[in-house]
């Protein structure tokens, strides 16, 4: 209902180029991720599968190899969190953009930030939400 509305506002083309992908991307955020909130053990998974779909939504079988890559490169305690920081500062930027950071399109730039936010945020104090 949010895309159907989001298209017949006056103001869509605020979300950019990418019209119905970043109007998409904007209700994933608003209507999916604060539904996450909770310690490492219970959000570790389940948010490097929304930033790893957030990259690559239309990876299907790929995901869980994608999903591995990540732990490798920003899961982690303290030695990781430089690398997280540094994803999360190129992360930021145009909104509704997909954006390239480390050779990678991110389809859903929004909700990846986000994911990332919270995911470091697991890291460094063992609980994350959407606030």
């Amino acid at each position: 209902m949010f895309l159907a509305n989001a298209e017949d506002s006056p103001v869509f083309n605020g979300f950019g180029p990418d019209g119905l992908d970043a109007a998409f991307d904007a209700a994933v955020l608003m209507k999916v991720l604060p539904k996450f909130h909770g310690t490492r053990g219970k959000l570790r998974e389940p948010l490097l599968n929304v930033f790893a779909w957030a990259r690559t939504p239309d990876a299907g079988h790929e995901l869980r190899k994608q999903v591995g890559e990540l732990e490798k490169e920003i899961v982690g305690s303290e030695e990781k969190e430089k690398a997280r920081l540094d994803l999360i500062e190129e992360l930021r930027g145009s909104p509704g953009e997909a954006r390239i950071v480390g050779g990678k399109t991110f389809a859903y730039p929004r909700t990846a930030l986000k994911a990332l936010r919270m995911l470091h945020d697991l890291y460094t104090t063992g609980f994350a939400s959407f606030a």
